[in-house]
């Protein structure tokens, strides 16, 4: 959805075609080829980012009381 609006602003500026149109277009078409080359490593980047210290931290915090868990299930057992 996000390419076919790119798309259509692009037809949009082709459909007015003058020749300001024309740069403002060119300028358009590099921003987006960037954004579309930039795009998946920053993703990457920040998903890894997120992510490692999210399951560091939640692992710290889970392990204790799963610990626990399995101490009373075994005590009880």
């Amino acid at each position: 959805s996000l390419y076919y609006c790119l798309t259509m602003m692009v037809v949009r500026l082709y459909k007015n075609g003058s020749r300001n149109n024309a740069l403002t277009m060119i300028n358009i078409h590099v921003a987006v080829v960037g954004i579309f080359a930039i795009w998946p490593v920053t993703v990457n980047v920040t998903k890894i980012a997120l992510i490692f210290p999210l399951m560091f931290w939640s692992s710290l915090i889970i392990l204790p009381f799963f610990i626990l868990h399995l101490h009373l299930n075994l005590a009880h057992a």
